[in-house]
């Protein structure tokens, strides 16, 4: 993996430590010129860096040293700029490392341009005797649904076969390198034109320095599980470093990045109609198929009947599951209600309305002024029911108006609606106190 030169010059640096006034990240010290190992002869280590958390949140207030602000305030500045996209305090950090990788993977990797390189020269010097060679649990077939992607990981026979070929070819074409380097008995070909015969799962070298923005945005993209596995793991290397250099940043990256969902109008649109109660297609929603399939990996399919509870005005609980995401910009959520009412029974008539009351409600059932219930299903009447309950073939209840149908006017001021149902009700999200 390392060369003999390469160890000693680790060892001595290591064993050297100098003084020095600049921003020092203790976690990335720890990382300095050790090489971690990556697939089955390369490895990545850090050279060299500057910056860390404080250096961020210094560019973003144009401050001078740490001043009299507390951890907590720098992870909340550190998390705003994220949040909102301010990606040029992330810039004020930077990371050079020393890669070394298939020139395959190389390939994938110099697509990301926001970066330094300089790659060993096979102009200049002999290229190494190491390829890179799949374990056997790395060796799939083509996806049947994704152009770019793996299927199914080769057995028996055939995955033998594959590695006999990969390893043949490999040694083949370097044995025909060194022949056409040769100067024993001829004048030997140029180094720059006896590389072309080299396969691409030859190992290369380089030197790579970018900036905490552009390095986030590199990790985004290859440390996510849809990357080709050889490109991914090297992303993976790279991102331990990184969560010990700037821990802070790290961990907005993942919550917001990594771990983050990004909507487009057409999807905030088709949420605020389910939170209204619409049971939205997706030939009415306005998004192609493709998109909607990524919508409903993270959202679900939201048809009728799921997150459709029953409302008791009488004492203002609700049974089953119900829907909430943020609306609006005063932090509650927006749960639209289905109640069955009884009309003009005193005249005789017996009319099923069934009217939509809408309420904001907590995602864990809490409620300001009232008690809210999540776990009795919708085929059965609540406790609390009063004489004359029922339930319409959709499962879902009907009650009698009540007088007493008032929420609590409590946060947010309720509106009485008309025929005895209720208007609405307030309900903070966790951490809004309204």
């Amino acid at each position: 993996m390392l060369t003999p030169e390469q160890q000693a010059e680790i060892a001595a640096a290591r064993a050297a430590p100098r003084p020095t006034l600049r921003a020092v990240s203790e976690g990335m010290e720890a990382h300095l010129y050790l090489a971690h190992p990556v697939l089955d002869h390369g490895f990545v280590r850090v050279i060299d860096y500057m910056g860390d958390d404080a250096a961020i949140v210094q560019a973003a207030r144009v401050s001078y040293g740490a001043g009299t602000r507390h951890v907590s305030n720098d992870e909340g500045l550190i998390r705003y700029l994220m949040r909102h996209w301010h990606s040029t305090p992330f810039e004020m950090c930077e990371v050079k490392l020393h890669v070394k990788l298939p020139v395959f993977v190389a390939r994938q990797w110099i697509r990301h341009r926001t970066a330094n390189v300089n790659e060993y020269s096979a102009r200049y010097s002999i290229l190494d005797r190491e390829f890179y060679i799949p374990a056997p649990e790395h060796l799939a077939a083509q996806s049947t649904v994704n152009n770019q992607g793996r299927g199914a990981v080769l057995e028996g026979e055939e995955a033998a076969r594959v590695l006999d070929t990969l390893k043949r070819d490999a040694a083949q074409a370097y044995d025909s390198y060194e022949a056409m380097l040769s100067q024993e008995g001829q004048a030997g070909l140029a180094r720059e034109l006896a590389r072309m015969n080299l396969p691409m799962n030859i190992y290369t070298q380089w030197y790579w320095k970018t900036d905490l923005h552009n390095l986030f945005h590199f990790l985004r993209l290859r440390a996510d599980a849809h990357a080709q596995y050889e490109i991914r793991v090297y992303a993976e290397a790279i991102a331990a470093c990184v969560r010990d250099w700037v821990p802070l940043a790290w961990a907005a990256f993942e919550d917001y990045r990594m771990g983050g969902v990004n909507l487009s109008a057409k999807a905030v649109a088709v949420l605020k109609r389910r939170l209204a109660g619409e049971a939205v297609t997706q030939e009415a929603s306005g998004m192609s198929k493709g998109e909607w399939r990524e919508f409903v990996e993270v959202w679900g399919g939201g048809g009728h009947g799921a997150a459709r509870p029953h409302f008791d005005p009488h004492d203002g609980s609700t049974d089953g599951a119900h829907e909430c995401a943020p609306y609006g910009h005063i932090g509650w959520c927006r749960v639209r209600i289905h109640a069955h009412h009884d009309i003009g029974a005193a005249s005789g008539r017996k009319v099923h309305r069934r009217r939509a009351v809408r309420m904001n409600a907590h995602p864990t059932g809490e409620r300001r002024g009232a008690r809210m219930k999540t776990a009795n299903p919708l085929d059965a009447p609540p406790a609390h029911a009063s004489p004359g309950w029922s339930s319409n073939t959709a499962g879902r209840p009907r009650m009698p108006p009540r007088p007493e149908c008032d929420v609590p006017r409590t946060g947010v001021a309720t509106t009485r609606a008309r025929g005895g149902g209720c208007g609405w009700a307030a309900v903070p999200r966790p951490g809004r106190t309204g």
